[in-house]
């Protein structure tokens, strides 16, 4: 069967990839688009687990937005450069924390915490944001003429869930990104191993066995992310590695017995 004729569902591109590595000739047979394809899907589904799930847990844990807002935030207000409330906040969770305190005149970098994934802190002249790794920083009086309370925040609740899908659709981009390279990186490794084999096979294909070689390190990593890092992220990534080298030279190994086949592919 040539190239242009095999198709395989999406599913069991899945279980190919994760628990059949004799079958990767019949993956390797696809056309291109459809691993394309099937790294696309897959990006949306990596990208749901980790961020819908936790975004939509977080929310619901939250008693939802308008809730937050008006029953479990303090009255507070953000009025000529200063904030003011009644009480302080703190809410951690799954590695994220939200915190606010009038009486502490201004929150700075040595006040982020390094084990945690995402930071909220506000003081009473400004509020520091700490997102993947980077720090970004509001000052209260660059807000001119502006009012900010309970209220205002439940106004802003559309705006937030647009922002939300539209960051949705950008990290689905980012994490297609970021896939497509891991499998160049992966299909260069494989040219190694196929000169030592002598195993016959084009960029294009290695290329191919890159997106489906990492597959499960992929998902496991998701589910680790979401679940706040129980592997920390410097073992995982090592651990992932080579879950997704193993893969890739067996994916390869199966083609020993379909070299007499090769000149079909």
């Amino acid at each position: 069967m040539n190239e242009e004729n095999m198709k395989i569902g999406m599913i069991d591109q899945s279980i190919f990839a994760m628990s059949k590595t004799k079958e990767y000739p019949s993956l390797v047979k696809q056309k291109m688009s459809r691993a394309l394809s099937f790294a696309l899907l897959l990006s949306i589904l990596l990208t749901m687990i980790t961020y819908i799930v936790p975004m939509i847990g977080y929310q619901y844990s939250l008693g939802g937005l308008e809730n937050f807002f008006t029953e479990r935030i303090p009255t507070f207000s953000i009025e000529k450069g200063e904030m003011t409330m009644d009480g302080t906040l703190d809410i951690q969770l799954a590695g994220f924390q939200l915190k606010a305190d009038s009486q502490k005149e201004r929150y700075t970098k040595e006040d982020v915490d390094s084990d945690l994934i995402g930071q909220v802190l506000i003081s009473k002249s400004n509020l520091l944001f700490k997102d993947l790794g980077q720090v970004f920083e509001i000052q209260f009086v660059d807000i001119p003429l502006a009012t900010i309370n309970n209220q205002s925040l439940v106004g802003l609740i559309p705006y937030i869930h647009g922002i939300e899908i539209g960051m949705f659709f950008v990290l689905v981009l980012a994490t297609f990104f970021r896939y497509l390279v891991g499998a160049v990186g992966y299909a260069l490794v494989g040219m190694t191993f196929t000169s030592m084999q002598q195993i016959p096979l084009t960029f294009s294909e290695l290329f191919k066995i890159g997106i489906y070689c990492k597959v499960f390190s992929a998902l496991a990593s998701a589910i680790n992310e979401t679940l706040g890092y129980p592997i920390p992220f410097e073992y995982w990534y090592s651990i992932g590695m080579i879950i997704s080298l193993v893969y890739l030279t067996r994916g390869i190994a199966a083609h020993r017995k379909n070299e007499p086949s090769k000149g079909s592919m």
